[in-house]
């Protein structure tokens, strides 16, 4: 029988079976396709402010574990988490610097875009990487 919605309960996604379907042969190449998606969409192009924000904030840092750190720790610290809709391709395009670093909010792909922006700003090689969750 179907399960019947009940006050407060929790989300059907977390209780019931579920089946995901793709046309992507593995995960290798649904990680390039990914990729692809995301770097012609222009995800991690650095903008004016994000740039001088990344050099001013790397300032005290005295090592590349240094940079890393401050930069992670920034975003997570800063960037909050807002599970919100923001328009198309919602789910598999991560939204651009210019308005993660502007709203900053988003959802945890956006933070992970951010730190990847930043991280590249910051002169490091940085991908992001698709994880299957849950």
């Amino acid at each position: 029988m179907p399960i019947k919605a009940e006050p407060n309960m929790v989300d059907f996604f977390d209780i019931a079976p579920k089946l995901l379907l793709t046309t992507s042969p593995d995960w290798e190449a649904k990680s390039r396709w990914f990729y692809g998606v995301n770097e012609d969409y222009g995800s991690f192009d650095p903008t004016p402010e994000a740039e001088a924000f990344v050099k001013e904030l790397l300032k005290p840092a005295k090592t590349e574990m240094d940079s890393v750190s401050i930069l992670t720790h920034w975003v997570a610290d800063n960037m909050r988490y807002s599970g919100i809709s923001m328009g198309c391709g919602e789910g598999f395009t991560l939204h651009n610097t210019e308005m993660n670093f502007r709203d900053r909010c988003g959802v945890c792909k956006d933070k992970a875009a951010l730190l990847i922006s930043f991280l590249r700003i910051a002169g490091f090689e940085s991908y992001a990487a698709m994880t299957m969750a849950g």
